[in-house]
This record gives C-alpha cells, sequence and structure tokens, in this order.
C-alpha cells in the first residue's frame, strides 16, 4: 500500500500493490475490501494496481468491475 499527500500531508490518493502468483477465486471478495477499507481509513481516492506473469491479469486491465475479473 502506498498513500500520496499533498504538502501539508492530506492524503490525495492511495495505491494497494499485489502480486498475483497464481489465480485466486478469493481476490473477488478481499480486493474490494482492501479498497474499501482503505479509501475509508484515508478517504481519497483509491487505486488496485496487481501484476502478474499469467494471462488472467491481462483482463484485469480491461475490467470495470472486480466481479469481471473472475468470470
Amino acid at each position: 500500500m502506498v498513500v500520496l499527500e499533498d504538502d501539508e500531508h492530506v492524503p490525495v490518493s492511495a495505491v494497494v500493490l499485489e502480486v498475483q502468483r497464481q489465480y485466486d477465486e478469493d481476490k473477488r471478495w478481499s480486493w474490494p475490501v482492501y479498497l474499501a477499507t482503505l479509501r475509508a481509513r484515508h478517504k481519497c481516492p483509491v487505486l488496485l494496481l496487481g501484476t502478474s506473469s499469467r494471462s488472467w491479469v491481462r483482463k484485469a486491465a480491461t475490467a470495470t468491475s472486480v466481479d469481471e475479473l473472475f468470470d
């Protein structure tokens, strides 16, 4: 997790970073929790950045919702 702050140390955005080594169906449920928790805690926009050498992660680049990743 990375939280970016302005000059007054106010959070302006946050990023959840995840390296995916294998397919994990549970991510459908855990990723939204990560994002909602971080957003509520820091009161700023949040982005999930996942990276992997696996082909299913490429689908994530065009998904508009977490559920699309697993359909």
